[in-house]
């Protein structure tokens, strides 16, 4: 979700993330969340001799970016004998593939659960399992679904640095000019759920040409980033051996066209001319638009918009509260000559200390037990957000899980999609006709 977007969906940079696990509705995975934290500063080096790590991760320098370079320095500023340097190819999976197999990778790359699955494919990466096991600290302190993304065959290969759940943020100042009942107002009542996400849309919409207010602007062709609707639905994208798709199951039908009927139905969003034609002024922060599904990790872009605002959890259905989440995190390449010196590395940057400066910049919610009642995670929120809603959202995350063939998988979604979103076919007759694709892909190796 990085550089040029593919047409119908956004250039995302980390600060544009629409990114064993517990389930939604299970026991709670956040009842230990309280006490001192049990991982956190600089720990004694076991490295005796200096170490040069080289830590392949993004160009932008901005949102979570800036902040891992910080993370980065304040490392290397323990004085310790590891010392690491923050590299940027471009592009930056593809350089990093190359490197590796010509036997010269880094040692440590970021880690995002679609764009770097490509280095998993391959073999390029370590797992950290029995690091994990031996770690005392930190791993154990990190919250139970946020494992998962990059495993195979049972195994681990990252470790977090960051954490970025889906929730709705809504323009407060313009739900009160319409009057309408705000989405934090159905939450309390018990009955924030997508059908009530839909009557409140339409009558959040009001005016023509440039006075228009839209309730939403949605439009994600990505198949992982429509699971914030379909497994709330009830819907899914493949069964639990990844080898069928379930994307044609009446959930999921259900789901996608929901998605599409926003705009070619009831018209509470934006279609794509409409979108070009109102260019900056379709913005959420310009005033335009009444709610905003996106991460914590984009709140800067419309933290000074001049109007009230609230964040809430994502609506309910027939599945319960479901929540997609977008967490990036650290790789240590298996070509890497530096093992020890870099599982140090990756500890540190996934650790409590390094969370307090991703939590300081606002580009990430907690990714550890101990922190998320934390009094150091409420002092880091603008005075509209909540601690409870962000414990909720934390709360109900489930992994997701990309196969092998994700990037083909959606090139084949992702037009079938955009002529649901057109109004060209239904979703039963777009899924129906690439349905045999997608299983083929799944059992491609």
């Amino acid at each position: 979700m990085r550089g040029k977007a593919a047409p119908g969906q956004r250039g995302v940079t980390r600060r544009r993330l629409g990114m064993g696990a517990l389930a939604a509705g299970g026991s709670g995975i956040l009842g230990a969340a309280c006490g001192p934290a049990a991982s956190g500063g600089a720990q004694p080096s076991a490295t005796q001799a200096p170490v040069a790590l080289r830590h392949a991760s993004g160009v932008n320098n901005v949102g979570f970016y800036a902040v891992e370079k910080k993370v980065t320095q304040a490392f290397n500023a323990r004085g310790g004998p590891i010392t690491a340097t923050y590299d940027s190819p471009n592009p930056l999976y593809t350089a990093v593939l190359a490197q590796a197999a010509a036997g010269t990778p880094p040692d440590l790359c970021v880690a995002h659960p679609r764009d770097s699955r490509p280095l998993l494919d391959a073999g390029a990466l370590q797992p950290l399992d029995e690091q994990i096991k031996k770690d005392k600290k930190n791993a154990p302190d990190i919250l139970p679904n946020l494992w998962g993304y990059y495993e195979q065959e049972g195994k681990q290969y990252y470790l977090p640095n960051n954490s970025a759940p889906h929730a709705l943020y809504f323009n407060k100042s313009l739900f009160q000019q319409r009057g309408v009942k705000t989405p934090d107002q159905y939450e309390r009542e018990g009955k924030w759920t997508w059908d009530s996400f839909l009557d409140m849309s339409k009558q959040l919409v009001a005016g023509g040409g440039e006075q228009k207010v839209w309730a939403i602007d949605w439009f994600w062709a990505n198949w992982d980033i429509q699971l914030a609707f379909l497994w709330p639905m009830g819907g899914d994208v493949w069964d639990k051996a990844v080898q069928n798709t379930l994307l044609d199951s009446k959930d999921s039908l259900d789901a996608i066209q929901f998605q599409a009927d926003l705009t070619t139905k009831h018209r509470v969003s934006m279609n794509p001319d409409e979108k070009k034609e109102l260019g900056q002024g379709s913005s959420f922060q310009a005033g335009r638009i009444g709610t905003f599904i996106t991460t914590n990790a984009v709140i800067q872009d419309f933290a000074d918009a001049p109007f009230e605002k609230g964040v809430v959890a994502m609506p309910t259905g027939k599945a319960g509260r479901v929540i997609r989440n977008v967490p990036f995190g650290i790789h240590i390449m298996k070509g890497s000559k530096h093992q020890d010196a870099a599982w140090e590395y990756a500890s540190y940057q996934s650790s409590v200390e390094a969370e307090k400066m991703f939590l300081a910049d606002r580009v990430t919610v907690p990714w550890h037990k101990s922190t998320v009642s934390s009094p150091d995670f409420a002092r880091t929120l603008y005075p509209w957000q909540s601690v409870p809603v962000y414990t909720e959202t934390i709360n109900k995350v489930r992994p997701t899980i990309y196969p092998s063939q994700s990037t083909e998988i959606q090139k084949v979604f992702g037009a079938a999609y955009t002529s649901v979103y057109a109004g060209e076919k239904t979703a039963a007759q777009a899924i129906g006709e690439v349905k045999g694709q997608i299983n083929d892909l799944l059992k491609k190796k």
